[in-house]
């Protein structure tokens, strides 16, 4: 019997002894020293020979659990019972509460006992057992021997103002929203306050907070101005308050999380008392003006912007806006990778105001602000459509001068009709100048843009009729293939926007495409394609003039099909879409060039709903290329499927595959990571666990052998 409780005593010892090493000499708190919370065990062994063994856990709130084991010949008892305790003055009362005999399958009310506490010895009259008191046998002294001791956190939580900046988030962040965190530990509230220049410290996030003492965590749960219901935790330490779930703000979560969907803490600071600073002799100075390196530049914006909902579900927007006179208005096309929702928003209006390099907006709005970032580049920021519950930041360039409806009479401002020249197209190498005519007057002409661009003298001519520009070849030359923007300029208003095509001669591009499997694969798309990396094959019938995209890992599912055409002019293919998905989109093609047994995409290829859209940091269109599966390629992997090296899986459960594809941006809430109060070191609870248990099962087997 000794041998026995002296092993069990070992176990506790050695098994404390490794959690202490695990997180490299944590210190109790001194609380921990005093308190008789924790765990305990003990023993007693009837006249008969029957041995009974109790564990014990008494919860620093008051709460205990008994839990006593016996065998009577073959069979092994379990009795659980569950109440409350008080201990003080080396005294103890337990209350039970209720009594289950699972031999019986029934509850019983437990009886009241009480002991005394002498450091790790408790000693407690009471009846060996349910069933020795049923047989009417004397209560017996049980002693028992505490093995762990219960941690537990103090309430040290300070009241006043905490700021998240935006370099407290982690650099892989989408999102870094500065926020100022107010905590009155009187009232135990939590009020979170959008800290952006000029947002006025508006509420985002308001709610009551409860602290937990075995683990030292604090919950928020919110009641106004965010998701009412949600809630978000953190600790603290050293002044400082460390989410260890999402925060809120406003209808957003800000969730990061590492390539293995971890949550990772970002940690705001208790701001200092700067009512204290002194205010004489000081003067106000001027608030800075932003500065400028490129002027704003009215016209028409286009740009594309993707995100990964809280539910894992793409969302593509295509973005249109156009800015003149101090209005604007605001048009998204969105695309739900689910195909849920496929379609355009309301258009949407409202004024703007430049300052510098900043635009800012009024109220009614979707947008917010705006920062130029280039010469016809702008960055947005705004609640971008219907589906977006926060603010998020699009990039969009200038595409062309201001559409017709947006020309203001009010202001004196024409919008001068092209009376010849529009849609012409200029074969590339040609010494073909280009005429067009607008009905202003020559007179009140100012300059010819292209693409944004003023023309000089070199580069164009104008006479009058009423005026009529000349774009010489000598410049035409010099420009890409593709379609161009020209605009005429006047003293009292603009003309229409005239579309110009540069093409290589017909003729020049021969049609070479290759029949056969294209394999797109996620290393082939730029690091800036961010989720939008969808691994697929696109077959081709040449002589069909069909093609068919399928999933690479779903070779049944049309997530995209239609016809191929072919421009000679350009070297451009076309596919045109019919089915799977894509057809329904208002622009349902995508174009490609073939070269070395590649399809070199020119414009987002679509898959399904979603459209893999990848742009530079002007908006541009970086392409990527689909390689030829060829008769080697096929070798290869049947000689790799066949590979006797390889190792088996012998792992059955299939959602634990750490092959599976993972989505680095999914906004889902993990708690498998918590921070640790008293040494601010992140643990991973899940490893923790398993860790612990390998090591008892280790011990188990040995003491077996």
């Amino acid at each position: 019997m000794t041998k026995a409780i002296n092993k069990k005593v070992l176990s506790a010892v050695l098994f404390l002894a490794m959690v202490l090493n695990i997180f490299s000499g944590l210190a109790l708190p001194a609380s921990a020293e005093d308190t008789v919370a924790g765990k305990w065990s003990g023993s007693t062994t009837a006249a008969n020979g029957t041995v009974y063994s109790y564990d014990l856990t008494l919860e620093a709130n008051g709460d205990y659990t008994l839990v006593n084991t016996y065998k009577l010949g073959e069979d092994t008892y379990k009795e659980t019972e569950n109440g409350t305790y008080a201990a003080a003055g080396g005294k103890i009362d337990f209350t039970g509460d209720k009594l289950i005999v699972e031999a019986m399958e029934a509850t019983y009310s437990a009886d009241k006992t009480s002991g005394t506490v002498s450091g790790d010895t408790m000693t407690v009259t009471r009846h060996a057992s349910f069933m020795a008191k049923s047989m009417g046998k004397a209560a017996v002294e049980i002693t028992f021997k505490q093995t762990e001791k219960a941690v537990t956190y103090e309430d040290n939580l300070k009241a006043g103002k905490y700021e998240l900046t935006e370099e407290s988030y982690d650099a892989s962040a989408f999102m870094k929203l500065p926020m100022l965190i107010t905590i009155d530990t009187e009232k135990k509230t939590f009020n979170t306050q959008d800290a952006r220049e000029g947002k006025d410290l508006a509420n985002k996030g308001f709610g009551s907070y409860t602290f937990d003492e075995k683990t030292g965590i604090y919950t928020v749960t919110y009641t106004a101005d965010t998701a009412e219901g949600a809630t978000t935790s953190f600790t603290y330490a050293d002044d400082a308050i460390t989410f260890v779930t999402p925060a809120y703000f406003g209808k957003a979560s800000m969730n990061i999380t590492d390539e293995n969907d971890n949550f990772i803490p970002y940690t705001a600071k208790l701001a200092e008392d700067k009512d204290t600073e002194s205010t004489d002799d000081k003067t106000e100075e001027p608030e800075k003006q932003p500065e400028s390196d490129a002027a704003f530049k009215e016209g028409k914006y286009t740009g594309t912007y993707n995100k990964t909902a809280m539910s894992g579900v793409d969302i593509n927007y295509e973005i249109s806006a156009v800015f003149a006179d101090g209005k604007y208005s605001y048009d998204v096309k969105v695309a739900l990778s689910n195909g849920e929702y496929d379609g355009q928003d309301a258009t949407k209006a409202g004024t703007y105001t430049v300052n510098g390099s900043k635009l800012t907006f009024d109220e009614e709005g979707p947008l917010e602000s705006a920062e130029i970032t280039g010469e016809g580049k702008l960055k947005i920021y705004g609640t971008l459509s219907s589906f977006a519950f926060a603010p998020d930041y699009a990039d969009i360039v200038w595409t062309e001068d201001a559409a017709p409806a947006e020309a203001d009479d009010s202001t004196g401002s024409k919008l001068y009709k092209i009376l010849d020249g529009n849609d012409q197209t200029y074969q590339s190498g040609s010494d073909e100048d280009i005429t067009i005519r607008c009905e202003g007057e020559l007179q009140d002409f100012t300059a010819i843009r292209f693409d944004g661009v003023k023309m000089s003298d070199d580069s164009s001519s104008v006479s009058e009729g009423s005026t009529v520009a000349v774009i010489k070849a000598t410049f035409l030359k010099t420009v890409s293939d593709g379609t161009h923007r020209v605009v005429f300029e006047y003293t009292d208003g603009v003309s229409e926007t005239v579309k110009l095509r540069v093409a290589s001669a017909e003729g020049t591009y021969p049609d070479d495409l290759v029949s056969g499997d294209y394999e797109l694969k996620l290393e082939d798309f730029d690091d800036r394609a961010g989720v939008h990396k969808h691994p697929c094959i696109i077959t081709i019938d040449k002589e069909a003039g069909t093609f068919i995209i399928h999933d690479t890992d779903d070779p049944e599912t049309d997530k995209g099909s239609g016809t191929v055409s072919f421009d000679s002019a350009t070297g451009e293919y076309t596919f045109t879409y019919t089915a799977g998905g894509p057809e329904t989109q208002e622009d349902n093609t995508t174009t490609f060039k073939f070269a070395d047994n590649g399809l070199v995409f020119t414009s987002p290829l679509k898959l399904g709903r979603s459209m893999m859209n990848v742009t530079a940091e002007d908006g541009s269109f970086i392409p990527y290329t689909a390689k030829l599966i060829t008769a080697e390629d096929n070798n290869d992997s049947e000689g790799d499927a066949d590979d006797t090296n390889t190792p088996a899986d012998n792992d059955d459960n299939d959602d634990d595959d750490a092959n599976a594809p993972v989505d680095d941006n999914k906004n889902t809430q993990s708690g498998s990571a918590t921070s640790n109060p008293k040494t601010g070191t992140m643990a991973g609870g899940v490893m923790l666990t398993l860790s612990l248990a390998g090591v008892m099962a280790l011990a188990v087997s040995k003491k077996k052998k």
